[in-house]
């Protein structure tokens, strides 16, 4: 059982979205820069904020347009955007299971392991409940019965088919 087993969300289709929120702040940031160096100083933070707001921008647009992805396979879950990807290992899993308030795949990591460091868009941290959300199980390319069977077969007795508060 050492066979990774990989699923994809489906593609973003907030690229053209993106895109022109992130020309807006450039044209912003250099007519900032510009208005700042020839007639008011005042507009150089301007210019500066929307050169930030630009990169910040493209970043996001380029780390969700090719969407996720969540592995799994018998030494534990890797789930992220790129190379922004987490790996939990199973012994660092608690439980897992299916949060039917918020239709994700939900980890309860082990008190030992603590809060997994990570950058949205995903994996979500919700510190409320001490979950870890990894997936929308209906934004991603599979029936949301796929993927849950293979946790259920991956996860074995820390599973739970409606993972709630303990």
């Amino acid at each position: 059982m050492s066979e990774t087993i990989v699923f994809h969300s489906r593609k973003s289709g907030t690229l053209p979205v993106g895109v022109a929120a992130a020309l807006f702040s450039l044209v912003i940031g250099a007519g900032g820069i510009y208005g700042g160096l020839t007639e008011s100083p005042g507009l150089l933070i301007l210019g500066l904020v929307g050169l930030a707001g630009a990169i910040g921008i493209g970043r996001g647009v380029l780390q969700v347009k090719d969407g996720y992805r969540l592995a799994v396979d018998s030494g534990g879950l890797g789930v992220g955007v790129r190379e922004s990807t987490i790996e939990i290992p199973w012994s660092a899993v608690e439980r897992i299971g299916f949060d039917p308030g918020r239709h994700t795949i939900a980890v309860e990591p082990r008190a030992e392991y603590g809060r997994p460091r990570t950058r949205k868009p995903a994996p979500v941290w919700e510190a409320r409940r001490g979950l870890f959300h990894l997936c929308r199980v209906d934004a991603m390319t599979v029936e949301p019965a796929q993927i849950l069977d293979v946790l259920r077969r991956y996860g074995g007795d820390k599973w739970h088919e409606r993972l709630t508060t303990s």
